[in-house]
């Protein structure tokens, strides 16, 4: 009985080079949109750390001051230059809350993200009441 040999398949199908180059330009379209969306991460992630930074520094200013400096301060309250060139259309408001705890400074930074997106906010204690003992 004499076995038939089949010559090893040595050449590439036009069906294997099809979904050889479909597979391709699918993973090269998922990490174009991968790129994407990390770039607007990593900006997002900046644009935060300018606006903690920018919040920091003006409660370290606000909080050094006395009463009547801190009231005037308050109503000229606007971001700085650098976070003007930082973030689009930023806006900076700041109150000052009395309470029974105490008087704190609550500092708003806004800007146009594009999207809804919450205000980073910061707040500084100026005066607390101590707590009363019976």
């Amino acid at each position: 009985m004499k076995r038939r040999t089949r010559k090893p398949h040595l050449g590439v199908t036009a069906t294997e080079v099809l979904v050889a180059a479909g597979l391709l330009v699918s993973v090269m379209g998922l990490m174009t949109s991968l790129t994407f969306q990390t770039g607007n991460i990593v900006k997002s992630v900046r644009h935060y750390q300018v606006a903690i930074h920018e919040l920091a520094n003006q409660l370290e200013l606000l909080t050094s001051l006395d009463e009547v400096e801190r009231k005037a301060m308050l109503e000229i309250l606007k971001p700085s230059d650098s976070v003007m060139d930082a973030l689009p259309e930023a806006t900076l408001s700041g109150e000052v809350v009395v309470d029974s705890d105490g008087t704190r400074l609550v500092l708003s930074l806004d800007w146009d993200r594009g999207a809804n997106g919450t205000p980073v906010r910061m707040v500084a204690w100026v005066d607390t009441k101590e707590p009363k003992h019976d």
